[in-house]
């Protein structure tokens, strides 16, 4: 059976890390025009850096109030309809909220399931925690766009099918249906290699988000304030390999900061 290559598993989904080394505090985030009111020195987000490939990508941005901006954006498909303007950016002054759950989530009006999405958040918040609250946002609201610019979170959908195609394969064998056994052995297989590729964009994904939230914390609210003159210096503490030295990527299902009920959601207050 020919397995069909997802747009993320294709050489031009290949994601690369751009702005790591930019120092500039004025620099405007891709693919987001804010409101009005977010447009002074002091509400402004500014980009720290951005993972794209040809599909789209994800800016990541911090303002001086000590908060971090992340939007998700697509830029086209392969063999796919084209994209709407909806879908290459948000506009700020008509976002509508995205989410029950814990986390700002904001999306454009005219299509909450397949648009360009924003998530802010306070820049003391751990990456891992971040992760798992887009997590949740997407396994409750089948956000389209959102799942084609974060197939590495999408964790319900996988699950299901890798129980779906578990069950179908006990099936077929106690039916000793052979050639859809077979068949479906080689999409088991598929799926160990997706959940390997996944798991490493995960991994890229949780060290980009620590370099850019360690960036705007040294750049912006602490010792690389002198930074904002154009010094070339490098920023102390942070590694251009794609994450803060000494911290490694930690699992999504750990149980810390979890409620007492187990179910891992945190519904607003």
């Amino acid at each position: 059976m020919e397995h069909v290559k997802k747009d993320w598993q294709r050489s031009e989904g290949r994601v690369r890390s751009v702005g790591k080394s930019d120092l500039r505090t004025d620099k405007k985030l891709r693919a987001y025009h804010p409101a009005e009111r977010e447009r002074s020195r002091e509400n402004r987000s500014n980009e720290m850096m951005r993972m794209e490939n040809s599909y789209g990508g994800i800016a990541i941005g911090a303002s001086r109030r000590k908060k971090m901006t992340m939007v998700f954006h697509e830029e086209r498909r392969h063999n796919g309809p084209g994209i709407k303007k909806d879908e290459r950016e948000v506009e700020g002054s008509r976002t509508v909220p995205l989410s029950r759950l814990e986390g700002d989530f904001r999306t454009n009006s005219h299509d909450r399931r397949d648009s360009a999405m924003l998530y802010r958040e306070r820049l003391e918040e751990s990456p891992v925690r971040m992760m798992r609250k887009l997590q949740e946002m997407l396994d409750e609201n089948r956000q389209e766009s959102g799942e084609r610019t974060l197939p590495f979170l999408d964790l319900r959908k996988d699950r299901q099918e890798r129980e779906d195609t578990e069950r179908e394969l006990r099936e077929s064998l106690e039916k000793r249906r052979m050639s859809e056994y077979d068949r479906l052995r080689e999409k088991r297989e598929s799926l160990r290699q997706e959940d390997a590729e996944k798991e490493q964009m995960r991994r890229q994904f949780y060290q980009n988000l620590s370099f850019a939230r360690e960036k705007s914390r040294k750049l912006m609210h602490g010792e690389g304030a002198a930074l904002w003159k154009g010094s070339e210096e490098p920023v102390q503490g942070l590694t251009e390999e794609g994450g803060v030295s000494g911290e490694a990527p930690a699992a999504l299902d750990d149980t810390e900061d979890q409620p007492a009920d187990g179910t891992g959601r945190r519904k607003k207050s």
